[in-house]
């Protein structure tokens, strides 16, 4: 089954002499009953294209193997994406399968579909080469140093999860002593790039078993789908409270109750040089794409927050990096703070989020500058703007899911109901729980359809 245009096609590429319950697509999956990707091949006849097939058995209603189901995937999108990576000038990425076949490579006038073994006769270190394949085979992840005709250059090499292939990315030792500064991003783009391919590969498989569960209205497999992308994106924020047991001048809380398996909501912090960072944001959309989003502006975060202490230019960088790759159009509300623990100076830079509630001898919302969320607009410079907590004072963060929550007569929550919740002096955690108890009383069985993100910080220093 194919598409040419808006028209589904129809035909049979078997032979007479094509057996397939002896080919490997067909037989991994029924002895291992799980999802098996297959080495690249070049698919005569069907497309005469460089391809790999995703095969999965089907069960019947007792559980016992009834058929294959099969998806031919086109590497074509895989080229573009790897492709598109730009690093250095004269760096590329490879990506090779998992008995060493070269899926991916950019280089012009590369031979595809050739064993990577084939290459490493033509470093000066082959040795040190062939042990990188090694580990890139064994499913390692590290670096390693190599030597070429015009100098040495950096292999970096990580699996790519639940397919047995593995990426690397290949950069001249020149041009990264040479920009010393853009050595940071290394790290953060191949943990973006891990991602975002997991995430391709995961909707590329649902794509091609969409059919078959619309016919049998059988939701538990892409219920695991979205389970474990939801355990992925949970994995990404604090979730250990109280984070810092040993410190007495911060108590903190924060979580996140979704309203689908995945969303776009997120929250972070850490303490570096004894000043706390900490963020919150809300990507528009909803589903896979908004957690894509959502995981890439948490990992922009760490990686620029590591070595900016001024909230305003980590948010202006973060908007710039976002606007390059926003091919969807979409964008992110984001509220940046950072708190000195020592005299509780607050600096902090708003990008189109609610104003967070700040918790003072009074309790009003934070004064914030209108500027425009993140993904928008190159070039622009967001202001910050500060203030000082002493102690007992505290700051409530949140998303438009408590505010904007809906019962049954289509009534919202409001920000009213929400500081009616904050009226006393609690513990962190009390103020989240008298807040969700608050929404979900309110709300009762009514499906809500945004997620609801809160994140509390008490300044405790005396």
């Amino acid at each position: 089954v194919e598409k040419e245009g808006a028209e589904v096609q129809y035909r049979s590429l078997a032979t007479e002499e094509y057996n397939y319950p002896e080919q490997e697509w067909f037989v991994k999956p029924l002895k291992s009953n799980k999802g098996y990707w297959s080495e690249p091949y070049i698919d005569e006849g069907g497309g005469d294209i460089l391809m790999t097939t995703f095969s999965m058995p089907v069960h019947d209603k007792e559980g016992n193997i009834a058929a294959i189901l099969t998806a031919d995937i086109s590497l074509d999108w895989l080229t573009g994406l790897i492709g598109d990576i730009e690093i250095y000038p004269h760096a590329f990425s490879m990506m090779i399968s998992r008995t060493g076949k070269v899926m991916v490579c950019p280089v012009k006038d590369f031979e595809m579909n050739r064993q990577v073994w084939e290459i490493t006769p033509e470093l000066n270190d082959p040795v040190g080469a062939e042990s990188v394949v090694e580990a890139m085979l064994n499913g390692e992840k590290g670096n390693r140093v190599l030597g070429y005709r015009k100098g040495k250059f950096h292999v970096y090499y990580e699996p790519v999860e639940r397919t047995g292939w593995s990426m690397c990315i290949v950069i001249p030792q020149a041009e990264i002593f040479g920009k010393l500064r853009r050595i940071f991003w290394l790290v953060t783009l191949m943990q973006l790039v891990g991602l975002l391919m997991l995430g391709l590969i995961m909707r590329a498989a649902a794509r091609s078993q969409k059919k078959y569960f619309a016919l049998s209205e059988n939701k538990e497999k892409m219920e695991n789908e979205l389970r474990i992308a939801s355990e992925i994106q949970k994995s990404m924020i604090p979730k250990t409270f109280p984070p810092f047991p040993e410190r007495k001048d911060i108590d903190m809380a924060a979580a996140i109750i979704p309203a689908k398996e995945v969303g776009g909501d997120l929250y972070d912090f850490y303490i570096r040089d004894e000043k706390l960072f900490f963020c919150i944001g809300d990507v528009s959309g909803k589903g896979v794409p908004a957690s894509l989003v959502m995981a890439v502006t948490r990992s922009l975060f760490r990686a620029v927050s590591a070595h900016e202490t001024r909230p305003g230019a980590i948010v202006t960088k973060m908007n710039d990096s976002m606007t390059d790759i926003n091919e969807n159009d979409m964008f992110v509300t984001f509220f940046c703070g950072i708190l000195d623990l020592a005299n509780g100076h607050l600096r902090y830079c708003n990008a189109g989020h609610n104003a967070p509630v700040a918790l003072t001898d009074a309790k009003a919302f934070l004064p914030v500058e209108a500027n425009l969320p993140l993904g928008i607009m190159k070039g622009m410079e967001f202001r910050e703007q500060e203030m000082t907590l002493k102690y007992d004072d505290a700051l409530f963060l949140y998303t438009d899911g408590i505010t904007e929550a809906e019962n049954s007569e289509h009534e919202q929550f409001g920000e009213k109901r929400m500081l009616d919740c904050l009226s006393q002096r609690k513990s962190s955690q009390n103020h989240l729980d008298n807040v969700s108890n608050a929404v979900r009383s309110f709300v009762g069985d009514t499906e809500q359809s945004d997620d609801i993100t809160m994140l509390f910080i008490h300044y405790l220093n005396q």
